[in-house]
């Protein structure tokens, strides 16, 4: 035959066949998988895009450069021939004076466009309502922190002086979106305009400033600016990140990405097995007309040339109508969910749409082939004879190959090498492990069959009988099941860890400073007001000075140094109240690690979410003078500590020495107070110690803060309901996509099972007519199928379940 009437063969036999409904599960299950994965791949890429501009706007815009020089001309330049919008803040800190009293503020001085990603939060009066605002305050005007309301009995329309200008307190503020991982200082914080800061005359040479430039854009203009730059930084310049800033939100976003990723492969993976299942049946329903069309004297090449044809055009019709479905199966769920999500969803991307059409050609072909290519072994003499013809060599080649494929995609998708031979690895180890104990309990059962009762003695048979198709279908229900078992329990587990991260009774107020003489009186405070505290840990102002007796700088590496300090928590992680520093890894920081007074603690028994990595907790320890430490498990490494090293510190003018005794491993981002170094008791005993503390107060009974800092003027207040609030939306919004892809991972399997169940179809049909004929009764033949998909299934799921 010639091309045109080899086209026109194909043609006719696939309009044949799909009026025969042979094609139905084959084209159903290639359906199910393309739409499945494009639905995931859009909702994955438009979401995981709308998460990530929004846990931008945590660290003030989609890149940020942070340093102690000014961004040159150049650099500038270049951001704006990308269409980038540019924000700038000034940072340092100052004294500023309210009648006869002074206070030491950290100052930050913003332009027009401030804030560039996120919005402000300001509020009227005092713990008032906040309100969101999307501008700076107007030159004259600055919004201070409480902390400045309160200790210099201000109210807000009331001025102080700022260099050598008179300025008026508006509002208070109480979020700014980019304060980065340092939520709050613990210098309370004043927002003025930057043409007030050139009026102020308090910037002169010499003067330690911080210059924070932030930029917004699209994303292939951001990563474009971001590459050009990173060889342009100048000395102390530093590129800040999402994952440097909020650690917590860019481990959930990129645990999401890997999930949907991986459920998206496992998805197709259950359609490309459905496939195979399917494509197997149809092809040999296909022996006999084969053997024909060779009797009729059909080239070998013009059938096998007709059969790839059809499976081309059901590939691209299958990639079309998947591409469809997914497409409208994603707009759907964001229709009913657009509540949830936020508002700057981007569009879909035609990446997806070649990417549906490519996998549809590619598993279509990669799991049909091994069957067409037994074609060839179908001679015309089968019109007489009908023998089945085994697997040609190269088809299991061919089966491996798109099993490999699959499993390439699933590590480009996840990106993560570990997870992806998790699965494949697991997926083979099942599958032997089945085969293996099929095999032997097939053989038993074989043994034992005349003991069973008569209802069920037929079905088991039938098991038995065709020993090896039951085997592969059970260990596809298996496979199937384990995956679809796998999907939800990764999704239950990464759901409870993000919402664990934040509990219900998360703290939202800190309290520092809080006197040693005064805890008991701010015990009481506490109960009679019922406010449900956390536990109060003292504080000691102290430096690491020397390890094993060897000097700190000598013993350790720049590239080694710690670049944040010792008392690290969402409360504000920078204790030098004079350091606006919030660039962690330049060299001047590292060398600030080495003279910057560090918090201690000390404490009685093990801190919740802490868990001892190495050595023992001291209520274990029968050794109760010597002075002992509890180190974190990553400055440990930074420092290269270990479990028996000796640690020098000065405090209060004088050097002293503890014994590392464990290290311990912290969940940091628990919204609670966690620290590097903690003492034994006795190790911090007659030192001067101040006491922090935190609890939860919501709504209305946030009014208990005034008369709590009227009682004890001292203390320092810090507010961090913006940030929880901030995390948990993201954190919801990661949940909601997680929970959207299990539809289609069910679907796929379900025609896994349907496809598995229609392969027999045929020779289960003639059997039931042979027990017709020989007089089995309707009850008979229930109980038949009870038996043999019964066992099936009983099997199935307990390999599943061990698998998963």
């Amino acid at each position: 035959m010639n091309f045109a009437q080899q086209i026109k063969f194909a043609l006719r036999q696939l309009r044949r066949e799909w009026r025969a409904g042979e094609l139905t599960i084959l084209f159903a299950a290639l359906v199910i998988g393309i739409s499945s994965h494009t639905a995931i791949l859009h909702l994955t890429e438009r979401i995981t895009a709308a998460m990530i501009t929004r846990a931008n706007d945590t660290i003030g815009g989609d890149l940020v450069v942070v340093g102690s020089a000014k961004m040159s001309a150049a650099q500038l330049t270049a951001a704006n021939q990308l269409n980038l919008t540019v924000s700038h803040a000034t940072l340092f800190s100052s004294v500023i004076t309210a009648r006869d009293d002074i206070l030491l503020v950290g100052v930050k001085a913003v332009d027009d466009n401030y804030p560039l990603k996120g919005s402000l939060k300001v509020a009227d009066q005092l713990f008032g309502e906040p309100s969101e605002i999307r501008a700076p305050p107007q030159p004259g005007q600055a919004w201070v922190d409480a902390r400045v309301i309160r200790q210099l009995q201000l109210t807000p329309g009331d001025s102080f002086q700022l260099g050598n200008i008179n300025i008026v307190a508006g509002r208070v503020l109480t979020f700014e979106p980019d304060r980065g991982r340092r939520f709050y200082s613990f210098t309370p914080r004043v927002l003025i305009h930057q043409t007030d800061l050139a009026n102020a005359g308090i910037i002169v040479p010499g003067s330690r400033v911080w210059y924070r430039h932030m930029f917004a854009g699209d994303t292939k203009s951001i990563n474009q600016y971001r590459t050009w730059l990173k060889p342009q930084l100048l000395p102390g310049q530093h590129i800040h990140t999402l994952d440097e800033q909020r650690p917590a939100v860019a481990s959930a976003l990129n645990k999401t990405r890997q999930y949907m990723g991986l459920a998206s492969l496992v998805a197709l993976l259950l359609s490309g097995i459905a496939i195979a299942v399917g494509g197997r049946r149809y092809i040999e329903r296909q022996f006999d007309t084969f053997a024909q069309l060779r009797c009729f004297g059909c080239q070998m090449r013009d059938i096998l040339f007709s059969y790839l044809f059809q499976l081309l055009i059901i590939g691209i019709a299958g990639g079309a109508l998947g591409n469809l479905l997914g497409y409208l199966t994603q707009a759907g769920l964001l229709t009913i969910v657009a509540a949830l999500l936020p508002d700057n969803l981007a569009p879909p991307n035609w990446t997806t749409v070649r990417s549906g059409f490519m996998l549809a050609i590619v598993v279509l072909f990669g799991f049909t082939i091994p069957s067409i290519l037994r074609l060839k072994s179908v001679s015309a003499a089968r019109v007489l004879r009908r023998d089945l013809t085994p697997y040609p060599p190269p088809a299991k080649l061919i089966y491996a190959g798109a099993i490999i494929f699959i499993a390439i995609l699933m590590w480009q998708y996840t990106a993560n090498l570990m997870l992806t031979f998790g699965l494949i690895g697991g997926g083979v180890i099942v599958f032997m492990f089945a085969a293996i104990l099929l095999w032997q309990l097939f053989k038993l059962l074989d043994k034992q069959l005349g003991t069973l009762p008569i209802k069920f003695r037929v079905g088991l048979r039938n098991l038995i009988r065709r020993c090896r198709d039951t085997i592969m279908q059970t260990i596809a229900f298996a496979l199937t099941i384990m995956a679809m078992l796998l999907v939800v329990f990764i999704r239950t587990e990464l759901v409870g860890d993000w919402h664990n991260r934040i509990p219900p009774d998360a703290p939202n107020h800190f309290v520092l400073n809080i006197q040693s003489d005064k805890i008991t009186e701010y015990k009481n405070y506490l109960s009679q007001h019922k406010i449900q505290a956390g536990h109060i840990y003292p504080i000691v102002r102290g430096r690491l000075t020397h390890i094993n007796d060897k000097p700190m700088i000598k013993n350790v590496s720049k590239e080694s140094l710690p670049n944040e300090n010792n008392y690290r928590g969402n409360t504000g992680e920078n204790n030098d109240e004079n350091n606006f520093t919030e660039n962690n890894s330049t060299e001047h920081d590292h060398d600030e690690s080495l003279h910057r007074d560090l918090n201690f603690t000390w404490a009685d028994e093990l801190p919740p979410d802490n868990k001892i990595l190495a050595g023992q907790w001291w209520d274990e320890s029968p050794d109760t003078t010597t002075k002992l430490v509890s180190i974190e498990s990553q400055l440990a490494a930074r420092l290269n500590i270990s479990v028996g090293d000796k640690l020098t510190l000065f405090t209060a003018g004088q050097n002293w020495s503890a014994r590392v005794v464990n290290i311990r491993k912290v969940e940091w981002e628990n919204f609670r107070p966690n620290f590097y170094l903690i003492f034994n008791r006795q190790a911090l005993d007659g030192l001067p110690t101040t006491w922090i503390n935190s609890f939860r107060l919501d709504g209305a009974d946030k009014n208990k803060l005034i008369e709590l800092v009227r009682q004890f003027p001292a203390i320092t207040i810090l507010e961090v309901d913006a940030i929880i609030n901030q995390v948990t939306a993201i954190i919801s919004q990661v949940t909601l996509a997680a929970e959207a892809i299990l539809v289609f991972t069910l679907a796929a399997g379900l025609m896994v099972m349907l496809a598995a169940i229609a392969a027999s179809l045929d020779a289960r049909m003639r059997e039931n007519k042979l027990l017709r004929i020989l007089g089995a009764n309707n009850a008979l033949l229930r109980a038949n199928q009870w038996g043999e998909f019964g066992g099936i299934g009983l099997l199935a799921g307990g390999f599943a379940v061990l698998g998963a």
